[in-house]
């Protein structure tokens, strides 16, 4: 049987909260039957990067989506050189642009999955925008 491989996006070098979840996920399934490579922003090396290339993982530092052309073209190019079964976001459904271009590029298919049942910014003004984003994003993903 072939090895199923997963792109998880985003890990962050703070390895609490969303990180933490994904990486906790990676080393408890089995890596014969289940792969997963990682989508990180950020410029240096996370503190667990060398532990999971051991275990098989491969890491991509790419641009964030506020740079829409670089991004897609580091996704696209990820994309085309690996097999993979499906792209996995860890995310709210206000943050719909990666999942669009990653639509947009062909991605086999598109795992969306959010902690987040509400936008808790005490900012009330804030708040009211990232919840009307949030309800946008979640209409466009579905």
């Amino acid at each position: 049987m072939e090895t199923i491989r997963i792109l998880q996006a985003f890990v962050a070098k703070d390895k609490g909260g969303l990180t933490g979840y994904i990486c906790q996920n990676y080393c408890f399934i089995d890596k014969k039957q289940v792969q997963f490579d990682f989508l990180t922003f950020e410029n240096e090396k996370l503190d667990f990067e060398d532990k999971f290339l051991a275990m098989g993982a491969k890491f991509y530092h790419i641009p964030r989506p506020s740079h829409p052309i670089a991004y897609t073209m580091a996704l696209k190019n990820i994309l085309c050189q690996n097999n993979y079964a499906a792209i996995h976001f860890n995310m709210s459904y206000a943050n719909f642009i990666p999942v669009i271009i990653a639509h947009w590029l062909g991605a086999k298919k598109i795992i969306v999955h959010s902690h987040s049942t509400a936008i808790d910014d005490r900012r009330s003004v804030v708040r009211i925008i990232k919840t009307a984003i949030h309800k946008i994003g979640r209409n466009l993903i579905s």
